[in-house]
C-alpha cells in the first residue's frame, strides 16, 4: 500500500521520546495521587512485616514466579504508601517500551506515518494498560508485555530452526520469561504478529507462521509445568482452585468467551460494553479487510483466517482454564488484537473513499480522545476514589482513643456506595475495602505510618481472631464509620 498524505519524518530517537512524554503525561495522575489499592495493601503490609503467605502462595501456585521474586524485592524494599507511586510510574515506564516496539513494528510496514504515531500512542491506552498503570502490584505486567514483544521479533521470520536454532531459543526463553509474570500479558505475542503478517506488503511464510506456533506451545507447556511444579517445590503442596484447573465444560467457556471477554475487547477503549457496538466494529473491521486488500479475494481470505485463529489464540491462557473472569487486565492480548484489526480496517476504508487528506485530523482527533479517556478512568476510577477511601478510614482511625483491649470493626462498603460512577470488575471504581482481606492491612499501614503504638495489635493471621483483629461486618456499609468496641 502506498503512503499518503505526505509524509514527515523525525528521528526515532524524538518520536520514542514523544511517546514517552505522551503516556507519562496521560496516566500522571496514578504517579503524583497518593493512594493504594485493594491487594497492594495487603502484599505491601506482609512485606514490611516479611511475612510472605497468602497472595504470594496464590501467585506462586499460579504459575508466575518471577512476579513474584519482583513483588518480594521491590516491596520490601518500598516504606510505606507514598512510595507506591514509584512502582506505578515503573509500570507506566513499560507500557511506554510496549508502545515503542509498536511504533517500530509499525514503522515496517507500508502504513502512512500519521497512522504509525497514532496506533503506537492509542495502542498504551486500552483499558487493560490502563489497569497495569494504576495498580502498583501490576506495575511488571507491563515488561512481561515488552518480553513477549521482543520474543516474537527474535522468532519472526525463523524458516529453519536447524541454522536458526538460536532464536527460536532465546524467543523461547523471553515468551517463557514474560509467562512466568503474567500469562495473559504473554499474549501480546499475538499483537505483534498480527501487525508482522498482516500489514507487511507480503503473506506470511507458512514456516514462519509455524515457527512462532511452536514457540507458543512449548512456552504454553513449560508455563502448565510451572504451575504444577513450583508450588511443589517452594511450598510442598499445590492447590487446584478454578485458575489452575483446566476447563471440562468446552461448550459454556466458548459462550462465556463470546458473551464477555470478545464483547469487552470489541469496544477497544470503552469500559462501558455495548453488545450492538461489538456486532457494529466485527461489520466494520470484516468490509475494512476487504478494503484495504483492494478486491484481492485470495488474499483476503487469508488474513481474515489468520485474524479469526489469532482471536482465541491471543486469549488461551484464560480459556483453557476453569476460571471464568474477564477482568481487563487478562484481556490485554486479545483487546490489542482487536486494535491492530481496527488500524486495518480504516486504512481500508480510508483508501475505499479516497480520504488520505483527512488521517492526519482523526488520527489527532483519536489520539486526543483516547488520551483524555485513559486519564479520566484511571483518575477516576482508582486514583481519586482510592486516595478518598484512604483519606476517610486515615481520619478515622487517627480520631480514636484506642485502649490495649479493643476490638476493631469495619463496615465495608457496597459497589453502589463506590466513589467513581463506573464499576468494572474488581478493577476500574472498586473500594478496596470491599475485600475483606484488606481493612486490617490497611490499618496496619496507616498506623504504622504515623507510628502508633497500637500498629502492632492487628494480627495478620484473621484465621484465628484475637485482641485487635479487625472484624469485617458485612452487615453495614458505612464506608467512614469504624465501630470500637
Amino acid at each position: 500500500m502506498s503512503k499518503p498524505c505526505g509524509e514527515f519524518k523525525f528521528p526515532s530517537f524524538w518520536i520514542y521520546l514523544i511517546i514517552f512524554i505522551f503516556i507519562f503525561i496521560v496516566y500522571s495522575s496514578v504517579i503524583f495521587i497518593q493512594y493504594a489499592f485493594s491487594d497492594s495493601y495487603t502484599m505491601l503490609a506482609e512485606a514490611m512485616q516479611h511475612k510472605f503467605s497468602g497472595e504470594w502462595g496464590m501467585i506462586l501456585q499460579g504459575g508466575r514466579p518471577l512476579y513474584a521474586l519482583y513483588l518480594k524485592e521491590v516491596l520490601g524494599a518500598v516504606g510505606g504508601i507514598e512510595d507506591l507511586g514509584y512502582m506505578r510510574a515503573f509500570g507506566v515506564a513499560g507500557i511506554g517500551v510496549v508502545c515503542t516496539l509498536v511504533y517500530r513494528s509499525l514503522s515496517q510496514t507500508e502504513l502512512p506515518r500519521w497512522i504509525v504515531i497514532a496506533g503506537a500512542l492509542l495502542f498504551g491506552l486500552i483499558p487493560s494498560y490502563q489497569v497495569y498503570a494504576a495498580w502498583a502490584v501490576a506495575s511488571f505486567y507491563p515488561w512481561a508485555c515488552v518480553l513477549a514483544a521482543v520474543s516474537f521479533s527474535l522468532c519472526d521470520g525463523i524458516s529453519d530452526l536447524r541454522s536458526e536454532w538460536l532464536r527460536f531459543c532465546g524467543s523461547l526463553l523471553l515468551l517463557t520469561a514474560s509467562m512466568a509474570i503474567y500469562q495473559p500479558a504473554a499474549m501480546v505475542f499475538w499483537d505483534f504478529a498480527a501487525i508482522a503478517w498482516l500489514l507487511r506488503a507480503n503473506i506470511p511464510s507458512v514456516r514462519s507462521i509455524l515457527a512462532s506456533v511452536a514457540v507458543m506451545f512449548s512456552s504454553l507447556t513449560v508455563g502448565y509445568g510451572l504451575v504444577k511444579i513450583v508450588p511443589l517445590v517452594l511450598l510442598g503442596s499445590s492447590n487446584s482452585f478454578p485458575r489452575t484447573v483446566l476447563v471440562k465444560d468446552y461448550f459454556g467457556k466458548v459462550h462465556w468467551f463470546f458473551k464477555e471477554p470478545l464483547v469487552n475487547s470489541l469496544n477497544i477503549f470503552s469500559i462501558q460494553p455495548s453488545a450492538k457496538l461489538a456486532l457494529l466494529v466485527i461489520v466494520m473491521m470484516v468490509v475494512g479487510f476487504f478494503l484495504f486488500c483492494r478486491r484481492d479475494l485470495r488474499r483476503t481470505l487469508v488474513y481474515i483466517g489468520i485474524a479469526i485463529l489469532l482471536v482465541p489464540a491471543s486469549y488461551v491462557p484464560n480459556l483453557v482454564i476453569a476460571e471464568n473472569w474477564a477482568s481487563y487486565r487478562t484481556q490485554v492480548g486479545l483487546t490489542g488484537l482487536i486494535f491492530i484489526f481496527s488500524i486495518i480496517a480504516f486504512v481500508g476504508w480510508m483508501q475505499f473513499f479516497k480520504a488520505c487528506r483527512l488521517i492526519p485530523v482523526l488520527c489527532l482527533i483519536a489520539i486526543t480522545g483516547g488520551a483524555l479517556a485513559a486519564n479520566r478512568n484511571v483518575t477516576a476510577g482508582f486514583a481519586v476514589p482510592q486516595a478518598i477511601e484512604y483519606g476517610l478510614i486515615e481520619s478515622a482511625l487517627l480520631r480514636t482513643q484506642f485502649n490495649p483491649d479493643d476490638r476493631i470493626c469495619f463496615n465495608l462498603p457496597q459497589k453502589a456506595k463506590a466513589f467513581a460512577k463506573i464499576v468494572r470488575y474488581d478493577e476500574f471504581g472498586t473500594l478496596s475495602s470491599m475485600a475483606n482481606w484488606v481493612p486490617f492491612q490497611m490499618a496496619w499501614l496507616i498506623l504504622k505510618k504515623h507510628h502508633s503504638n497500637y500498629a502492632n495489635l492487628f494480627a495478620v493471621d484473621y484465621s484465628n481472631p484475637k485482641i485487635g483483629t479487625i472484624i469485617p461486618d458485612y452487615k453495614k456499609i458505612d464506608l467512614d464509620e469504624i465501630l470500637i468496641h
